[in-house]
């Protein structure tokens, strides 16, 4: 699995995963591998939500909901079906990746990670499990942050459409040279 994953993220994919829903550390594939965006999902409180995975494998989290508070979403075909879990969170990562790259379609995987752990707001008592031992990554999305800071430096700079970000944005193993 995790060769497939270099070769996607090798060709500028964006791979965004649920964590999962067991109660454990993330280690499962994809979940588990590196260079993909692993979801963690959050409750109502703004911290954890009691079913969703957690580990130094998930760099962000994102609402998810709990048994008793699910979100409805809307069926392709009418109606409505109520959905909790990590397998919520992910798709609202998964779309502020893409409103990302609508801007700046040039960004290397690793950018659009950084970009997503740096606009993360904290979470709730600061941490996102009362036991500190379960990490859920650098906090909780937040889609405005995300965008403000693609479309803040796009109206300082006014650079060409899929130019590289700033420094300040690249994650410390990219260099100014570095693919985007």
């Amino acid at each position: 699995m995790q060769r497939a994953v270099d070769e996607m993220t090798a060709h500028g994919s964006v791979i965004v995963v649920a964590a999962g829903n067991s109660r454990a550390a993330a280690r499962s594939t994809p979940g588990g591998c590196q260079g993909v965006i692993t979801v963690a999902a959050t409750g109502t409180q703004g911290r954890r939500a009691p079913s969703s995975n957690w580990g130094a494998a998930v760099p962000l989290a994102a609402p998810g909901g709990t048994a008793t508070e699910r979100s409805d979403v809307l069926q392709p075909g009418g109606g409505e079906v109520e959905r909790i879990g990590t397998s919520l969170a992910a798709p609202l990562v998964a779309g502020a990746v893409s409103l990302l790259l609508a801007d700046r379609l040039g960004l290397h995987p690793a950018e659009v990670a950084a970009i997503l752990r740096r606009s993360a707001q904290p979470f709730a008592r600061g941490q996102c499990d009362r036991i500190r031992a379960r990490p859920c990554g650098a906090g909780v999305l937040d889609v405005r942050v995300t965008l403000g800071l693609v479309l803040d430096w796009a109206a300082a700079t006014r650079p060409e459409r899929g130019a590289p970000l700033p420094a300040e944005n690249r994650p410390a193993s990219q260099g100014p040279g570095s693919p985007t």
